[in-house]
């Protein structure tokens, strides 16, 4: 399977999955509280308790490229 261009994102209580732009599941996140999780285009941020953290598609996987107070 080629590498990903774009996903999207929907956040379930404290999970994370992320999709492909042909809709199979991508990958997947856990974290300790409920989160809210936003995508545009090739990445997401995703907001848990007071922080944010951003992931960008890089090589076919996602990345984290900052972590900061929400």
């Amino acid at each position: 399977m080629a590498a990903p261009k774009s996903i999207t994102c929907q956040s379930v209580g404290h999970m994370v999955y992320v999709r492909d732009e042909y809709g199979n599941l991508f990958d997947t996140f856990s974290f300790p509280q409920n989160v809210i999780a936003q995508s545009f285009g090739n990445g997401m941020s995703v907001i848990c308790g007071t922080m944010c953290y951003t992931y960008v598609l890089e090589n076919g996987q996602l990345k984290q490229t900052s972590v900061h107070s929400a």
